[in-house]
Formats: structure tokens, sequence, C-alpha cells
């Protein structure tokens, strides 16, 4: 740092001054400048905790709706279940109705012999 007494010239004394004083214009007119890129950083940084607190609600609806699907996957699993039992049991009656119209044809015949 440079250290001016009265003793020293004059003129070096204004001189500093006036490089003082420039060089406080200009850091004031770059924090001036700085100022604004500030303000936006800040704002976008709000829009990003925003945008995470938006992603947050949005990734517990998406866990709350994948849930429904796989609670829904199993009721769709023992309903299909279900109906293939329910179809083998018609497959097996219809299996047995045929059976039985084949009996029935078959005594149908042996009365009408009789008669």
């Amino acid at each position: 740092m440079i250290q001016l007494s009265e003793q020293d010239d004059p003129n070096a004394l204004a001189i500093f001054n006036e490089k003082l004083a420039f060089y406080i214009n200009e850091s004031e007119r770059l924090a001036a400048e700085l100022a604004i890129p500030n303000r936006e950083l800040a704002v976008q940084n709000q829009e990003t905790k925003k945008g995470a607190a938006e992603l947050i609600i949005a990734n517990k609806e998406l866990k709350f709706q994948n849930r429904e699907k796989e609670k829904r996957a199993g009721e769709l699993v023992i309903a299909n279940k279900k109906l293939v039992y329910q179809n083998k049991q018609k497959e097996k009656r219809a299996d047995e109705l045929i059976i039985a119209n084949i009996e029935l044809a078959f005594q149908n015949t042996e009365k009408e012999k009789r008669a």
C-alpha cells in the first residue's frame, strides 16, 4: 500500500486521490453490475426450488399410481385365474352334456326299437 504524508509532493497526493476516487467509482460500478446478475440468480434459485418441489409432488403421485396399478394387476391375475377355472368347468359340463345327449339318443333309439 502506498503511504503519503503532508511532506510529500502535493501533486502526488492529488494524483493518488484521483486514482483512489477512480478505483472507488470503478468498484461501485462493478458492484452495481453484479447486483443485476445476483438478483437474476436469486430468481432462478427460487424457480429451481419451486420446480424441485413440484417434482417431489409428481414423484409421490407416480409412486401412488404405481402402487394402485400393481394392486389392480394383482386383482386381474386373480380374476384371470377364476375365469380359467370357470372355463374349464364349463368345458367339463359341455363334455358331460354331449355324453348325456349321446345316451339320450341311444335310449330313444332303443325305445323306438321296442315300440
